[in-house]
């Protein structure tokens, strides 16, 4: 993960240094740091978090959430394009790292048929996100977003039973349901920095 946190932003540097001497005079008039507040499920900042969106090039922006949500806290780091600047459409591409969470206890069904609390651990969790944003612009430099996507998981069953039961097909389908990936669905408000 730090590594790959490294090279997202060795590269936004790069780009950004690259392109200081091309930006045109609409994209020098805006803020080059936008600092938000956002929720939502699979979102990037999580069900609640803050988030910071910095412009690398034109419409091109590095973008990175922090945030808390069921499966623990949770860390996205990530690419975003707009179509325009500062409202209409934007499209992203992200890397989120949810941490988990430990003795975690649920009553859940057992493949016995009875339900019973059972302890175990949320474990680390990682999706790819891929995303569209729709921006509306308030004021002079802040936006309101609602965002639209797909967290796609990469790992499976992200949890370990701590105390022997033996989880039904119901309850693996519910824990399925809850641990990080699928539909995302967003929405917040940025700050023109």
């Amino acid at each position: 993960m730090k590594r790959i946190l490294l090279i997202i932003m060795c590269f936004a540097t790069s780009f950004s240094i690259n392109a200081q001497s091309t930006n045109d005079n609409k994209s020098d008039s805006l803020p080059s740091f936008y600092l938000g507040l956002g929720t939502g499920i699979n979102s990037y900042t999580g069900l609640l978090g803050i988030s910071g969106n910095l412009r690398v090039y034109h419409k091109l922006f590095i973008q990175g959430g922090l945030g808390v949500g069921s499966w623990g806290s949770k860390m996205t780091i990530g690419l975003r394009y707009d179509m325009s600047y500062q409202k209409g459409w934007s499209y992203g591409i992200g890397f989120s790292s949810c941490s988990g969470l430990t003795d975690f206890k649920t009553n859940m069904e057992l493949t016995s048929g009875i339900k019973k609390e059972v302890t175990m651990d949320l474990l680390r969790a990682y999706t790819l996100n891929l995303k569209a944003t729709r921006n509306w612009k308030l004021g002079k430099n802040n936006t309101f977003y609602l965002e639209f996507g797909y967290a796609i998981p990469l790992q499976s069953s992200p949890w370990r039973i701590k105390d022997g039961s033996e989880l039904s097909s119901t309850s693996i389908a519910v824990m399925n349901t809850i641990s990080p990936g699928g539909l995302l669905i967003g929405l917040g408000f940025t700050f023109g920095l």
